[in-house]
């Protein structure tokens, strides 16, 4: 299928061939070294990303499950997770 181009203008329209991709698969280049977040050692390829993820019983995050949250609510997650171990450690559990 021959994919076409326009360009429109104030009264006028310009057709222009389409771009067209390099013939031959894609290459995703391979993501750049950094520290394992679980302390396993060095992440250099994603075939050791994978291995050190199911290593850890972790798996990746879906953009559309994940929420940011602003300072303020974060600081008090943390203070409620904190008080509510506190209380676990007063009633002896």
């Amino acid at each position: 299928m021959n994919k076409r181009l326009y360009i429109m203008g104030v009264g006028w329209v310009a057709e222009h061939p389409a771009p067209r991709r390099a013939p031959g698969p894609y290459i995703v280049p391979d993501i750049p070294a950094y520290r394992s977040p679980l302390g396993t050692g060095e992440i250099s390829s994603r075939s050791t990303r994978r291995e050190d993820l199911k290593r850890g019983n972790c798996r990746e995050v879906d953009p559309g499950e994940f929420k940011p949250m602003d300072r303020e609510s974060l600081r008090a997650l943390k203070e409620a997770e904190r008080a509510a171990l506190e209380r676990r450690r007063r009633d002896g559990a």
